[in-house]
């Protein structure tokens, strides 16, 4: 009855252990871990916790499951926080996309813009009429312009972009 036991634990400990080093590799390769300082101790917590199970099982069986139980506790941490990351990683990842995507975007449309307007004062004064083109030529129509373009036209492109690069991964 005793070696049931003892395997029971063993493989319960496996299993833990298992889930345990899951964490561990997400642990190296996750990008934010300053905002997660807990998350490590909790990690070296919970090992050290299965490996002291481990060892003492064969001398004290319900001390061993009592600290088996305090690794769980500690495994359960890790969980919510590891959702924590997840979520904060995910925030930081597209919020660093949708910049990227912005700062193309205003330049590309600010450039277009500038192109459009020589093109059209320059090319086609001729054809448009003198009230028009006085009104291209205005810089406070210029300036709103440019405002609008780089206030609401490039974060609706760049919003757009961001969320169909989100969406393809």
């Amino acid at each position: 009855m005793r070696e049931t036991q003892l395997d029971a634990l063993n493989e319960k400990v496996d299993d833990v252990l298992i889930e345990w080093d899951g964490y561990k590799n997400f642990w190296k390769s996750y990008p934010y871990k300053c905002f997660f300082k807990n998350f490590n101790a909790n990690l070296l917590a919970s090992k050290r916790n299965l490996v002291e199970a481990r060892s003492k099982a064969g001398k004290n069986l319900r001390q061993s499951l009592g600290i088996v139980d305090d690794a769980l506790k500690t495994i359960g941490k890790l969980k919510r926080e590891f959702q924590r990351m997840n979520r904060l990683k995910m925030f930081l990842n597209t919020t660093l996309v949708f910049v990227k995507k912005l700062l193309v975007s205003e330049s590309v449309l600010s450039f277009l813009a500038v192109v459009l307007y020589l093109v059209v004062t320059v090319w086609f004064a001729d054809s448009i009429s003198d009230r028009t083109l006085s009104l291209l030529t205005d810089t406070a129509v210029w300036k709103k312009s440019m405002l609008f373009i780089n206030l609401f036209v490039a974060p609706l492109v760049s919003f757009a972009m961001t969320i169909s690069t989100i969406s393809d991964d």
